[in-house]
């Protein structure tokens, strides 16, 4: 089982865009996935599940609730998620005053998980912006990091920040390694945007940055609309979707040891759950 988090040292870089299409297409492709999302905003389960507020999921856990009721299945095969749950009742429980006590109890989910009844590929984790806090904790334990860059000047400027943050993290034993930066909210149209990831390709290791891009996609917002991931929007995959199957491609040969049996099953326009 493989922890790979999503992060940034900002908000609103396309985090939890990325990680439930990724999730979707890693899962399609054979991979057994938990989507698990570590955001007080719970924007995964706001996007996927009716009444998300009413479920239990990490901030419970985080509390001491055994994670076997905390996992959903999807209708997709493979593809399993565990939402944000009550980050209210987390504020209020004295593990959220005990830093140290939050990391342990932090370490002692993801060791969890690997004893549950589903024997899991991929832990695909969506993070808060920034790195501190359960961000923080959540990095600490991952086995790898994703970065999503975002596309513009300012994601730019941050980039150096983060980068810090993974040496440090690559320090420790066993360390957190980074598995790629990807852009993200590309305007190819745009001389600034176009510019950001130019710059990119220029200034990091060819093996630090995947080759796909992640367009700014009005796309992206009728997905959240319905509730799904974009390739499941129509019947023929949109252009916005085969993005994420290049990226799960590249994902794939970055975490080798997995031969995916590819399924060209369409499952048409339905939510993953109820």
């Amino acid at each position: 089982m493989t922890k790979v988090s999503i992060a940034s040292q900002k908000g609103g870089v396309g985090k939890t865009t990325v990680a439930i299409n990724l999730a979707y297409s890693l899962a399609r492709r054979g991979w057994n996935v938990l989507l698990l999302d570590t955001d007080p905003q719970g924007a995964i389960g706001l996007s996927l599940v009716e009444r998300s507020f009413e479920h239990r999921g990490f901030f419970d856990a985080l509390c001491g609730d055994a994670l076997s009721g905390l996992i959903m299945h999807t209708r997709v095969p493979g593809l399993a998620l565990m939402p944000a749950g009550n980050y209210r009742r987390y504020d209020q429980a004295p593990v959220s005053l005990d830093p140290a006590a939050r990391r342990r109890r932090t370490g002692a989910i993801f060791a969890e998980l690997a004893t549950v009844d589903r024997d899991f590929d991929v832990v695909l984790i969506d993070t808060a912006g920034g790195t501190h806090s359960v961000t923080g904790d959540v990095l600490w334990h991952s086995d790898q990091v994703l970065i999503p860059e975002l596309a513009e000047p300012l994601g730019l400027r941050t980039l150096p920040q983060i980068l810090h943050l993974m040496a440090d993290l690559q320090a420790k034993q066993p360390p957190t390694q980074v598995l790629g930066i990807v852009p993200t909210m590309v305007q190819g149209d745009q001389p600034n945007s176009a510019s950001v990831v130019r710059k990119l390709r220029e200034i990091l290791p060819a093996e630090l940055l995947f080759n796909t891009v992640v367009p700014r996609d009005p796309v992206f917002l009728r997905a959240s609309e319905h509730g799904v991931p974009l390739a499941l929007l129509s019947q023929h995959p949109l252009p916005s979707a085969l993005i994420f199957d290049q990226l799960a491609a590249e994902v794939e040969q970055r975490l080798p040891g997995l031969a995916p049996a590819i399924s060209n099953r369409s499952d048409g326009l339905a939510r993953l759950m109820d």
